[in-house]
């Protein structure tokens, strides 16, 4: 990759002073903005704009490709689903150009944004397959105990991300359980056991289940809000009332 001194840094077309505010900008996505001189640049070109927030602990950095369609200026698009991760970070916007013949050119300096917000993102909440209404009972949990299931549809998972599902039981002194996956395909749902004594460790109690995502490669993580579980105790057996027999008589 070398430096080409004829690429102008990005333009984050949204940005005020250098600052997105995502509560005002809504659920829009960011454009963009690439200078495409006819020196450097042709039709053919690939284009790679990365996004990537300055903050270790936050979910967001990411890439969109696209391609060079005419020369003067190329306008990318950053989906809202992405960015709204980087609230209260400062954020790196970087772009290459990738030519036909392998070669890659990137600008000599990006740009720089603050992203602001008053509502930092969590990730959704975890659901129990085996609850009902906040409740899992259990008379309905087989030996696998019971089965987190974590969201992946307004999440930015990756293949490769690792997933941490901890299970913190309220009653004192019980110690809280971790458990982790790595995402095979970020589509549908992921999903983690909680061992059967874990979740009986809790009966007449309640337990609170949340997750983190892991970014691969270390590059941040996020955390979800916490979901609520009563844990209700066994029922006892019903025996039917006694009966009496009335025995023939001897005779």
């Amino acid at each position: 990759m070398s430096v080409c001194e004829l690429l102008a840094p990005p333009q984050v077309c949204d940005a005020v002073d250098d600052r997105v505010d995502l509560d005002r900008h809504g659920r829009r996505d960011l454009t963009v903005r690439i200078t495409a001189p006819a020196a450097v640049c042709g039709p053919g070109d690939g284009l790679v704009v990365t996004w990537a927030p300055r903050s270790p602990t936050l979910v967001g950095a990411f890439e969109v490709h696209t391609a060079v369609a005419r020369v003067g200026a190329v306008y990318v698009t950053l989906p809202h689903a992405k960015v709204c991760w980087s609230a209260g970070a400062a954020v790196q916007v970087t772009y290459r150009l990738i030519k036909p013949d392998g070669r890659t050119l990137e600008a000599p300096t990006g740009a720089v944004v603050e992203c602001v917000s008053e509502y930092p993102p969590l990730l959704d909440f975890a659901d129990v397959t085996e609850a009902n209404n906040g409740h899992i009972s259990l008379d309905r949990l087989d030996a696998r105990g019971a089965t987190v299931t974590v969201p992946y549809d307004d999440v930015p998972v990756d293949s490769g991300d690792t997933v941490v599902v901890t299970w913190t039981p309220r009653p004192s002194g019980v110690e809280p359980f971790e458990t982790r996956f790595t995402v095979e395909r970020a589509r549908g749902d992921g999903s983690a056991q909680i061992p059967l004594d874990r979740v009986r460790a809790c009966e007449g109690s309640s337990a609170e289940i949340h997750y983190r995502v892991i970014k691969r490669g270390g590059i941040g993580e996020a955390t979800s809000g916490r979901s609520v579980f009563a844990i209700d105790p066994t029922p006892l057996p019903h025996h039917p009332w006694p009966t009496t027999t009335r025995r023939r008589p001897l005779i």
